[in-house]
């Protein structure tokens, strides 16, 4: 079933949020200790997305009608070669629909895989969650409960790093990219759209886009400090590492809230933390 494209999904100003959003972290990762110590978050590219399939659902130019194939080589004809005549035109997308590259499977594939690889150097992803108490998330991205959780202002967070969305989950498969699709339907449906297996992550997504490429500094983001707002503990963190978490939080003069994570159900419970 194909999902119903809201394309607003990729305009800030569009966005139905949560006020926060939150960002699971393992303590003894050294690269995962920036977003406290440095503020940094890293806008990631897909090769490195632990689901292989995202982003690899391509245009499907292969089921486009005659017509359709028609049509778009014709409006690419008028609008680069505009020195053509109308009965030029015509002549040139004929033989292009006739001769059409995308008939060709061995081409496509070469072409679909230098489209992902060209793709995943122009975009980065910062993945955040809704949701704080998810035993699964806890279990999954913060190292069952010995890491933390860091919640950030969601709307200074999209006003400083760039448009974001929610993340819908419709189907078995990722949704079918249409030849005719626009580009902005395409990117909504390869950013915000995930397989039902990740449905507990309850993602949402800041997405930046640069089509000269994004360098590595240019994917390594400082935020604000007012974008910080609360520090959880996983259940299992030793005190004297929440310790070291509170004082690199005032050093860098965080007005942030504590909390702490209670293992023993599902959805797990959160504690407000006093720390003087």
């Amino acid at each position: 079933m194909e999902p119903t494209v809201k394309v607003t999904s990729i305009l800030t100003k569009d966005i139905d949020a949560p006020s926060a959003l939150y960002k699971y972290r393992c303590w003894d990762n050294i690269y995962h200790k920036r977003i406290l110590s440095l503020r940094e978050v890293f806008l990631a590219a897909p090769s490195t997305f632990e689901d292989k399939k995202e982003f690899r659902n391509f245009k499907r130019y292969d089921l486009m009608s005659e017509k359709e194939i028609f049509e778009k080589y014709l409006m690419f004809s008028r609008d680069k070669n505009l020195e053509f005549s109308e009965e030029q035109h015509i002549a040139h997308t004929t033989d292009w629909t006739r001769n059409a590259p995308f008939k060709n499977r061995d081409y496509l594939s070469y072409a679909e895989e230098q489209q992902f690889w060209e793709y995943d150097g122009r975009i980065g992803i910062l993945s955040l969650t809704e949701y704080n108490n998810s035993l699964a998330m806890w279990n999954y991205y913060a190292c069952s409960g010995r890491g933390f959780c860091v919640g950030l202002d969601t709307q200074i967070l999209f006003s400083f790093v760039g448009g974001g969305g929610k993340v819908d989950y419709p189907c078995d498969g990722l949704p079918t990219i249409h030849g005719t699709d626009s580009y902005l339907v395409e990117r909504w449906k390869k950013t915000f759209n995930k397989e039902t297996k990740w449905e507990f992550e309850q993602e949402y997504r800041v997405s930046v886009f640069n089509p000269n490429g994004l360098r590595m500094e240019e994917r390594k983001v400082k935020l604000p400090a007012e974008c910080l707002r609360e520090i959880i503990f996983g259940w299992c963190m030793p005190q004297k590492e929440k310790l070291k978490m509170v004082k690199i939080c005032k050093t860098q003069n965080y007005n942030v809230n504590y909390f702490q994570a209670i293992s023993g159900g599902d959805p797990v419970r959160i504690e407000p933390l006093n720390f003087l």
